[in-house]
């Protein structure tokens, strides 16, 4: 890890980096115990007014808003301390939104389907290729467990292997193309 002092440096860069608006901390439960104490420190004094009576700000610091997601049960994440201290629950539970994983939202699949495959493809400078009926059962049928970016990564992968013109069952990733065959074996 890093010295306690460049810490500290890197977090107020950070909080600076944003300024004003937001950041987005991705699997908040795994960030380590003292990195997420600081970002509480920095943030709570980047929304202080300012203590020195010698230069008055015309107008108060406007703090980082900050968004943070994990793809574990909150209230898990609680329970095992990886939220520790009233500091970070009060925090990070401003408004919480719980978004169900994508296995639970089959009708949004398609949706994620046309939109990944312009976003990605145009991302590629390429044409939007077709997705065969075979291939979109076979996507609507998975149980998703990496959810959106699993899903994202089938276009990724899709462009990488040089499909041009249809996504076809045999263009998936075989952990997908082969999930309902192994799920009716169990």
């Amino acid at each position: 890890g890093y010295p306690e002092d460049q810490l500290d440096e890197h977090v107020r860069a950070l909080i600076k980096s944003a300024k004003g608006g937001t950041l987005y901390l991705d699997e908040l439960s795994e960030m380590a115990a003292n990195l997420r104490l600081k970002l509480i420190k920095e943030t709570k004094k980047d929304s202080s007014p300012s203590s020195s009576k010698k230069v008055k700000p015309a107008k108060p610091k406007s703090p980082a808003r900050i968004i943070a997601a994990t793809s574990k049960e909150i209230e898990d994440v609680i329970e095992s301390g990886a939220l520790q201290g009233q500091g970070m629950i009060d925090l990070f539970n401003a408004v919480l939104i719980k978004i169900p994983p994508l296995r639970e939202r089959k009708e949004d699949i398609c949706l994620l389907i046309n939109h990944f495959s312009h976003l990605i493809y145009a991302k590629h400078k390429k044409a939007v290729v077709a997705i065969s009926p075979e291939a979109v059962d076979i996507l609507m049928a998975y149980h998703w467990p990496g959810n959106l970016i699993q899903l994202q990564n089938v276009f990724e992968r899709a462009i990488a292997l040089g499909v041009t013109d249809m996504i076809r069952p045999e263009d998936l990733p075989s952990e997908i193309r082969t999930f309902n065959e192994v799920s009716k074996l169990s």
